[in-house]
């Protein structure tokens, strides 16, 4: 036991030792430092390239601090190149007869000539190549500025043999897929990898693939946004404002906005929605179906996963919750799944919670959620809530409806000349209410439904429900009698 805690006494100090070492940058791979690459390519023409890959070293260097040490400022910014890849060419006699970027290629120390870089394959290869057996080379690396090659100068490209094959007249020579992105005087065309332009230099930046497809370029002309195909051919005019890729629910394709309204396309660039709403949001209906709340000259509709028209663009707002509450003309309403109407817009307030309340000239009504009036058409000039019970009043008569059952099982049409709750015992379900008919008193357990005291007596008096005090084990007890006769216990079990 004893040598086990040793050793791992001592596993636990490496460990120690080896992190504060490595936080100390006595590690390679925890300094701001990179190691420079180069290559000795095999003879082409009787002709060997060798790259110093100071450029090529530093940009994967930076990619892994970008993937494993983010931060707000770019390690580019802290850590800048110093200089371009550095090419040499020699003959089989070792001369050097051509370079680029090097002041004084005969000063540096060369490998013997019938020496080969191994594949590089076997360890992290640098990029080189901007498309094969294509090098990109800058006209002028020391003024006004070397430490900003990167934009202080043309561009062109080389082969292997140290040929210029594409002249200094570059700001920008970047990969796009198969092809190449070229820039002069701030505009992009797009040059294939026999170095022949597809394009004019119309594009305002380097075209791009968009999101969910690799079969279309997003270009931009004249800062407007379209779309082309992978040769650069224009297949829909840059006419948008804004263009961005979505996916949502079961839905892909892209958000288009031309002249401030908005439209959708799909992955295909085929119209799902057309360009003429002042917003699209995505929904789910009742059924789990996605549907469109657009918007058009400041009224709502609402259209199917395809665009077809469900609801026409004429009301004032449409709720996201099932069943949907709609405004028009400032009045409320509600729509089912299918958007069809269940209670039309005709009320001035509409509450959904379990059951349905309508409110229209200040009085109430009730529905069950497939929007059938609870209340058989009543109007209920007013109600009181009471632990989980509405107390409405129709036409000076009292009733009852339960607000935690959906389509209001409990319901007690409005009959009674008067309805006063009494305290409730929580741990039961019943509640029971004095009420009132024909100038006579009882009691009324609203779960059943059911006159448990009939009403046949001229007083009643009990606990008030508002008063703090303690129910009987036995249950509550009130007390009633007729006229000038003697009080009557009663237990509400």
């Amino acid at each position: 036991m004893a040598i086990k805690r040793f050793v791992v006494s001592v596993y636990f100090l490496l460990i120690c030792l080896l992190s504060a070492f490595a936080q100390t940058d006595r590690i390679p791979q925890f300094k701001n430092e990179y190691k420079v690459d180069t290559l000795y390519f095999p003879y082409s023409n009787n002709i060997q390239m060798i790259a110093i890959l100071n450029f090529s070293c530093w940009q994967r260097f930076i990619d892994h601090k970008e993937s494993t040490q983010p931060r707000g400022l770019s390690w580019s910014a802290e850590i800048p190149p110093h200089s371009p890849n550095l090419y040499l060419f020699r003959d089989q006699q070792g001369r050097i007869i051509k370079s680029y970027h090097i002041a004084h290629p005969e000063k540096l120390k060369l490998r013997a000539t019938s020496y080969t870089t191994p594949s590089i394959q076997h360890m992290l290869p640098a990029q080189i190549e901007i498309a094969p057996n294509k090098y990109i080379v800058y006209e002028n690396t020391k003024e006004p500025n070397p430490s900003d090659f990167r934009f202080s100068t043309k561009k062109g490209l080389i082969n292997q043999e140290g040929t210029l094959i594409l002249p200094y007249e570059y700001d920008d020579i970047s990969e796009l897929g198969n092809h190449l992105a070229v820039s002069k005087e701030g505009k992009y065309a797009i040059m294939n990898r026999q170095l022949e332009l597809l394009t004019p230099f119309h594009f305002d930046e380097i075209p791009h693939t968009p999101l969910y497809t690799n079969n279309f370029l997003e270009v931009r002309i004249n800062q407007l946004l379209g779309f082309a195909d992978l040769n650069g051919q224009i297949l829909i005019p840059c006419k948008y404002e804004s263009l961005s890729g979505y996916s949502i629910y079961d839905i892909a394709g892209y958000m288009v906005m031309e002249k401030k309204l908005f439209g959708m396309l799909n992955t295909d660039l085929s119209i799902r929605i057309p360009t003429q709403y002042e917003s699209i949001q995505v929904m789910k209906d009742c059924n789990k179906k996605t549907v469109f709340n657009v918007k058009q000259n400041g009224k709502h509709g609402i259209l199917d996963k395809s665009g077809n028209v469900l609801l026409q663009t004429v009301y004032d707002d449409i709720g996201y919750s099932c069943p949907y509450s709609i405004a028009k003309d400032g009045k409320y309403g509600l729509y089912n799944a299918p958007f069809h109407e269940l209670i039309p817009p005709a009320y001035d307030t509409i509450i959904k919670y379990k059951n349905i309340r309508a409110r229209k000239d200040a009085k109430w009504a009730f529905f069950t959620e497939d929007g059938k009036p609870i209340t058989e058409g009543a109007i209920v000039d007013k109600m009181d809530w009471y632990f989980g019970y509405y107390i409405i009043q129709a036409n000076g008569l009292y009733g009852l409806i339960n607000e935690l059952q959906a389509n209001a099982e409990i319901y007690i049409a409005p009959q009674y000349e008067a309805l006063r709750a009494i305290h409730p015992d929580f741990s039961k379900k019943t509640r029971y209410f004095f009420v009132q008919k024909n100038e006579h008193w009882g009691i009324l357990e609203a779960t059943g439904n059911k006159e448990v005291v009939p009403l046949v007596y001229d007083q009643i008096k009990g606990v008030p429900f508002y008063r703090d005090s303690k129910l009987s084990p036995d249950g509550e007890k009130v007390y009633v009698r007729k006229k000038e006769g003697e009080w009557k216990e009663v237990i509400l079990k």
